[in-house]
């Protein structure tokens, strides 16, 4: 039994591409959240969970968990002795959730670029690369233009992961 975090969150989909791609059928138990989904894992109501590195470091540090891989191409300084996919032959390398700061059309384009110009500072901020560093996440700044390329991409491989989904 998979317990994730609702449809289309961080756990799930992360879930659903690995499970896709490896045609691997497990029964789907949808939790509102990851937290609820977590502990649901920990009490014995889930064989296998996904979760960002900041919600397992403590759960992991207590031997409460076993990490079995990183869903991402690399491994992670946090947890240097679990695999990755990618270097475990997975050639998507499991779904990377973007944190995400946007705007409605309507905001003027000089407060955009004022956003964009504090943003690009606080990820120079030596506090806020200790926080980043200390929840043992990963941090990479793209602006809007450059994040565009990549959510173009995405975008068509999460239509595909819908359509394997819903069989469509």
């Amino acid at each position: 039994m998979f317990p994730h975090s609702g449809k289309w969150g961080a756990g799930f989909t992360t879930g659903a591409v690995l499970l896709g791609d490896q045609n691997m059928r497990v029964k789907f138990v949808p939790y509102k959240g990851g937290g609820p989904a977590r502990r649901a894992m920990l009490a014995g109501d889930g064989d296998f969970a996904f979760g960002r590195p900041s919600q397992l470091t403590g759960a992991y540090q207590a031997k409460k968990i076993r990490i079995l891989a990183v869903a991402g191409p690399d491994r992670l300084k946090a947890f240097p002795n679990v695999p990755s996919f990618g270097e475990l032959g997975y050639p998507k390398g499991g779904a990377i959730m973007d944190r995400i700061i946007m705007a409605r059309r309507e905001v003027p384009t000089d407060r955009i670029l004022k956003l964009r110009s504090a943003f690009a500072k606080l990820y120079k901020d030596k506090t806020f690369k200790r926080l980043i560093k200390a929840l043992n996440e990963n941090m990479a700044f793209m602006d809007g233009a450059d994040y565009e390329k990549v959510r173009i991409k995405q975008s068509g491989e999460y239509k595909a992961l819908v359509q394997k989904l819903t069989g469509q």
